[in-house]
């Protein structure tokens, strides 16, 4: 059973999207050999792992391209909030059999995602209204509202 070397992530750049989601642009250097030495020449794409915080790695991206050597993914991950969030990025390279490689050097990036959020609105509680009305001397005058 042929196992893929691992790849080397060069570049992450990330972008705040919203509240719940991101953007990465990696760029990567795809594995020649197979971890026995062969040439890997039937690498059929790569997958792209992501973790927030230091919890476990999950899949954002299937890249089913093997000829990519750089991608932009929109991800995606529970507890990704507006502010400061660390994400845990690593890639795998596959071949057409499955055979799945260990992961890539991890990248760890710090992003501000931003408050994309509008608040409530507010609640009138009460409201008070003066009204001056000139009143003719002996005469008895009332204001009214709807």
């Amino acid at each position: 059973m042929k196992f893929l070397k691992c790849l080397s992530v060069c570049v992450l750049l990330m972008l705040a999207q919203s509240a719940h989601s991101a953007e990465a642009s990696l760029q990567w250097s795809p594995p020649q050999f197979n971890v026995d030495g062969s040439v890997a020449d039937d690498l059929a794409g790569y997958r792209v792992y992501a973790r927030l915080n230091a919890s476990n790695f999950s899949q954002v991206s299937d890249l089913g391209n093997p000829n990519l050597t750089s991608a932009t993914i929109a991800f995606s991950l529970p507890g990704l909030t507006a502010g400061e969030n660390i994400v845990d990025f690593v890639m795998t390279a596959y071949d057409a059999e499955g055979n799945e490689s260990v992961y890539s050097n991890q990248i760890t990036s710090v992003i501000t995602v931003l408050d994309d959020v509008a608040p409530n609105e507010p609640e009138i509680i009460t409201i008070t209204i003066t009204v001056a009305v000139d009143c003719p001397a002996g005469k008895t005058c009332s204001v009214s509202s709807p």
